[in-house]
């Protein structure tokens, strides 16, 4: 008795659900009109923003390899840093004729560049949008060469450091060379065997400054090839001059209006 109550129950209850999409499927049916006209009018809206109140953007990108020799602008997360800060935008901007305020700069940081790290390597992307074609690849390759060029000035004067190093150890080199040599002299003019004590004293500092000696030359040589890893920041796939649009996308209708 309780089974056959339960079942119908069950049967009304799917059969209301079936009532209840049916009418739902008649009133959308119905409705056809007003919904297919809401699209078209949406595909419109979409058609005229873009038309009219979206800016009209072009846009180019670059890639850059950073130095493998140690110091600040061979760090990718330090260049990306540099490479998107307001002052290099706004030296770039000035070198292509545009005198940008605090706001516009602001602008261009969130919406106009974007600088890409390869995992895994030193090379970083570098994507720049503007209004007109030669902007955007005037820009970007200043925003290289400004940074190319403090990168050359910044390792300039740590080369200039290091070489000075270099000379250093090479001096102390010499020296431990004649200090040696004069040891040498000193053991063929004198007869040390028959004084132990002055052997033993004498074979520790020819040991010692054997040692010393070696380590010099081994350090002096890792030093050299250091200077002569450096290479400067270079340009591997150099920016182009776009010629279509950049296709936007609605949250560029939200970047427009917070930037008026």
């Amino acid at each position: 008795m309780e089974s056959q109550i339960n079942s119908g129950n069950n049967r009304q209850y799917y059969d209301e659900y079936e009532i209840d999409l049916r009418e739902y499927i008649i009133l959308l049916w119905q409705k056809k009109w007003l919904i297919l006209g809401l699209v078209v009018l949406a595909i419109l809206a979409a058609f005229l923003i873009n038309l009219f109140v979206l800016p009209t953007t072009y846009q180019t990108r670059a890639k850059i390899q950073l130095t493998e020799y140690p110091g600040i602008y061979g760090q990718s997360n330090y260049a990306r840093q540099f490479l998107q800060s307001s002052e290099l935008i706004k030296q770039a901007a000035a070198r292509a004729g545009l005198e940008l305020t605090s706001q516009e700069i602001n602008y261009y940081q969130e919406n106009r560049l974007m600088v890409t790290l390869i995992p895994e390597t030193k090379i970083i992307e570098l994507q720049v949008e503007a209004s007109e074609p030669q902007l955007a690849y005037d820009l970007t390759n200043n925003i290289i060469s400004i940074f190319s060029q403090q990168s050359a000035d910044y390792y300039k004067s740590l080369l200039a450091s290091q070489q000075r190093y270099v000379e250093e150890l090479e001096g102390e080199l010499k020296s431990i060379n004649r200090k040696i040599a004069q040891d040498q002299h000193l053991n063929s003019t004198k007869d040390l065997e028959a004084n132990q004590l002055l052997l033993n004293s004498f074979l520790n500092e020819s040991n010692s400054l054997f040692m010393v000696r070696r380590d010099l030359r081994v350090l002096i040589q890792q030093e050299k090839e250091k200077l002569l890893s450096y290479a400067q920041v270079r340009v591997i796939d150099e920016p182009y001059l776009p010629v279509t649009k950049k296709t936007p996308n609605l949250g560029s209708l939200t970047n427009v209006v917070k930037s008026k």
